[in-house]
């Protein structure tokens, strides 16, 4: 008897350790080492969306973005837009208005987390970023200096090569007004397409 009950909590503490770490396993979608963006590879990214600024109104925008990442946490690239004014001249700057169309361009970093969501009996890969940059927009034609706070979300399609994204981007830059300069704080919501090149999963 008192040999069964040895044996017992031998194999009991032999095994426990294999059973808690079976148990706390981090799955390959939560892990760095395992994610689709774990290694360094370039990505090209077309978008459009709604564009929302108090001088010039809503009205729409395209462009695309062209990023290197580092690792999965940190990227970094540049970003191009191009949006056509419609505003109707009931407003001061619709009256001054010289020129429809509104360029954006700027460098921008990110910084990634690394999350997942169920969706079934599957975990999807999405990193959810935080995206601060600098640059130039030309409006009404003129240059002025633009700052960029925004973040957005990457969902993964599984692919090596391909994700969506949904971005909340914020434009903050002064726009030429009759009489004086006005501080507007712009702000688009996007959708894109991310092509991933030179990306593979180390666990391939």
């Amino acid at each position: 008897m008192s040999k069964n009950v040895l044996i017992t909590t031998v194999l009991t503490l032999l095994l426990a350790p294999l059973a808690l770490h079976a148990e706390t396993e981090i799955p390959n979608v939560l892990n760095p080492d395992f994610r689709i963006n774990s290694t360094p590879h370039f990505e090209l990214i077309p978008y459009g969306g709604s564009y929302l600024g108090s001088s010039v109104g809503q009205t729409f925008i395209t462009g695309a973005k062209a990023y290197y990442h580092l690792d999965s946490t940190w990227a970094f690239g540049t970003n191009f837009g191009y949006a056509y004014l419609m505003t109707d001249g009931r407003n001061n700057f619709g009256g001054i208005l010289q020129d429809d169309n509104l360029y954006l361009g700027d460098i921008e970093a990110t910084i990634s987390n690394d999350v997942a969501m169920r969706v079934g009996r599957s975990l999807v890969e999405i990193d959810f970023y935080l995206t601060l940059g600098a640059g130039m927009m030309r409006i009404n034609d003129y240059n002025e200096p633009m700052g960029v706070i925004g973040g957005g979300a990457k969902l993964y399609t599984g692919l090596d090569w391909l994700a969506f994204t949904v971005d909340v981007m914020n434009y903050a830059h002064y726009t030429d007004q009759p009489g004086k300069d006005t501080f507007d704080f712009d702000v688009t919501f996007t959708g894109g397409l991310c092509f991933m090149f030179n990306n593979s999963k180390k666990n391939k």
